[in-house]
C-alpha cells in the first residue's frame, strides 16, 4: 500500500499536501503539513516525518511558496518542480505571462484537461487565493482571474475593527437578512463573495465566447457549491493532486 510510483506535493500557502499515486490514480490518504513549518529552519525534518513510512520512485510538486519549495528541492534530490517548461500537456504557447504563472494553476489546468476536458473550461481554486484559469475549447491556456479568497472576506473586517466578531463558515448558508451582528456579517462575506464568483464566470464566458464548463477544486469547494454560488459541473477538491499526477505520468523516468 505505501509503495507507489510517484510522490506528489502540493504546497499552498496555508497547507502542503502530500499524496502517493500510481499512473492509474491516487493512493491511499494523504497528509498534510502547515506550509509555514515547512518553509521555517528545520523544514527538511518535517518533511522526513511526514514522509515516514511511504515508498516512492519519483517525485513531483507544485509550490507557490519559494522557501518552502528549496526545500523540498534540498531534502528530496531530483524531485521534479512543475513550472511552464515541463511537459504538462498544458499548452501555454498562447500565454505569454508564463514566467509568472503559479505552478497550481498548471496543473489544475493539467488534471482538469485530462479529468474534464475537452475544453472549453473554467478552473477554479478556492485557496488563499481564488485562482480562475480559462482553457479554449482546443485546451490551450488563456489567462484567468486572481481575486481573494473566501479567507479573505470573512477575517478582514474582525481583524481591522475594534468590536465586529470573527466570521465562521460552518453550518447552512445564510438569509440576506441578518437578525444580529455575526448574521450580518457572515450574510455580508458569503452572498457578496457567491456575487463576486458568479459576475467572475459570467465575464469569463462572455469573453470566451462559449458556455465553458466550471470545474471548481479548493478548500472552499464544497462549501461554495452547496451554497448554490454556481452551477459547478464538477468539484473535485484533489484536482491539484490529480493534475500532477497527470504531470508526473508524462515524464520518461517513474
Amino acid at each position: 500500500m505505501n509503495d507507489a510510483d510517484f510522490l506528489l506535493i502540493d504546497i499552498g500557502n496555508t497547507a502542503a499536501k502530500l499524496r502517493l499515486a500510481t499512473r492509474a490514480g491516487l493512493r491511499g490518504k494523504g497528509r498534510r503539513v502547515p506550509t509555514a513549518e515547512l518553509a521555517a529552519a528545520g523544514g527538511d525534518a518535517v518533511l522526513r516525518k511526514a514522509l515516514r513510512g511511504w515508498r516512492y520512485r519519483r517525485v513531483v510538486f507544485s509550490s507557490v511558496v519559494p522557501a518552502a519549495a528549496r526545500v523540498v528541492t534540498a531534502a528530496l534530490p531530483g524531485a521534479l518542480a512543475v513550472n511552464a517548461t515541463v511537459d504538462t500537456g498544458v499548452d501555454l504557447r498562447g500565454y505569454p505571462g508564463t514566467k509568472t504563472l503559479g505552478a497550481d494553476r498548471i496543473a489544475n489546468a493539467a488534471g482538469a484537461l485530462v479529468l474534464y476536458g475537452p475544453g472549453p473550461l473554467i478552473v477554479v481554486d478556492f485557496g488563499t487565493a481564488a485562482t480562475f484559469n480559462v482553457l479554449d475549447p482546443a485546451g490551450r491556456f488563456l489567462g484567468g482571474i486572481i481575486a481573494p479568497g473566501l479567507a479573505a472576506a470573512t477575517e478582514y473586517l474582525p481583524a481591522r475593527t475594534a468590536q465586529l466578531p470573527p466570521v465562521r463558515l460552518t453550518g447552512k448558508f445564510p438569509k440576506a437578512i441578518g437578525r444580529n451582528t455575526r448574521e450580518a456579517l457572515r450574510a455580508g462575506a458569503l452572498i457578496g463573495y457567491r456575487g463576486m464568483v458568479r459576475e467572475i464566470v459570467t465575464a469569463l464566458r462572455a469573453e470566451l465566447g462559449a458556455a465553458a464548463r466550471v470545474v471548481a477544486t479548493g478548500g472552499d469547494a464544497r462549501f461554495l457549491a452547496r451554497s448554490g454560488t454556481v452551477e459547478f459541473d464538477a468539484v473535485d477538491p484533489e484536482l491539484t493532486l490529480q493534475g500532477l499526477r497527470v504531470i508526473a505520468a508524462r515524464q520518461t523516468m517513474v
